[in-house]
Formats: structure tokens, sequence, C-alpha cells
């Protein structure tokens, strides 16, 4: 996802919005995939996977620990139902 802020601020108007609950679960979809994109981007899995010599200063343990606490920050910032959701 190119233009983040752009998709942020229409995030916001549409949790603004208060719209039907597609919209919201729309919303904590396009906050995930942000997640996604910012993980696969960050170039860290594919120094990994293919053993690049350019391959991330820190200890990838570091970066999968920063990623396991953004992860969750996501997942406390869902509402409870979709918390709880298993399907």
């Amino acid at each position: 996802m190119r233009y983040k802020p752009f998709i942020k601020e229409c995030c916001e108007a549409v949790a603004e919005a208060g719209g039907q609950e597609n919209d919201i679960l729309l919303v904590h979809l396009v906050k995930l995939q942000c997640i996604v994109e910012e993980i696969r981007l960050g170039g860290l899995w594919d120094s990994v996977l293919l053993g690049e010599s350019h391959a991330p200063k820190a200890p990838i343990g570091v970066y999968v620990k920063a990623f396991q606490a953004e992860l969750q920050s996501f997942k406390n910032s869902l509402p409870l139902d979709l918390q709880q959701d298993r399907q």
C-alpha cells in the first residue's frame, strides 16, 4: 500500500462515520495489511530467505519481537467480538 497517509485518512473517516459493521471490519483489515506490507517491504524476510549479504544489522530476534509487539497491539485495538472470532 503505497499511499499509507491517504489510506490512513480514509480509514479514520470510515471509522468516525460509524457505518456498518463491515465498514469497521474493513478498517481493521486495512490496518493489518499495512502492518504486513511494512514487514514485507522492510526487506527483512527477503534478506533472511535469500541469504543476502545486506542482512539487517540487528539480530533477527529483535525484529521478530518488534513485529510481534506490533501485531499484539493491533489485536488489542480490535473490538472484543473480533478478538474472540475464531472463524
